[in-house]
């Protein structure tokens, strides 16, 4: 379950990277005709149109494919969470009776189920002294 929300984090980062910076394929300085030559190597149906309608209808193409590229990188990474909330509430709720509770910890604790009273801190922290 942690690996499902580490890639997630990446689907997420690269799905808002690729969105910011959608239109510097429109930057020639950036991405010359030679660059954009290099990147229609990619796909055979870029080469095909890229010598039928030339580099800027290329460049519109590969603008249109990075934005739809990176809406689908964020939607995949909600499904990944979501996969892993149902795994982690599924694992909670057949080990209930067990008093056994799997959680992830990060910047926030996730826990789906009850909760578990060996995470919280018992005690004042004001009482202890060195």
């Amino acid at each position: 379950v942690r690996h499902s929300y580490a890639i997630a984090d990446y689907l997420d980062k690269l799905g808002n990277i690729l969105i910011r910076l959608h239109d510097l394929i429109f930057d020639k300085i950036f991405y010359p005709d030679a660059k954009i030559e290099k990147i229609s190597r990619v796909s055979v149906h870029w080469q095909k149109y890229l010598k039928t309608h030339g580099h800027d209808k290329t460049r519109e193409l590969i603008h249109s494919d990075i934005i739809e590229q990176g809406n689908k990188k964020i939607y995949y990474s909600k499904n990944l969470r979501h996969f892993g909330e149902d795994i982690l509430k599924l694992l909670n709720s057949k080990l209930k009776y067990c008093k056994v509770v799997f959680e992830i910890y990060g910047e926030e604790t996730i826990l789906f189920g009850p909760k578990n009273p060996a995470t919280e801190l018992i005690g004042n922290i004001s009482n202890i002294s060195d």
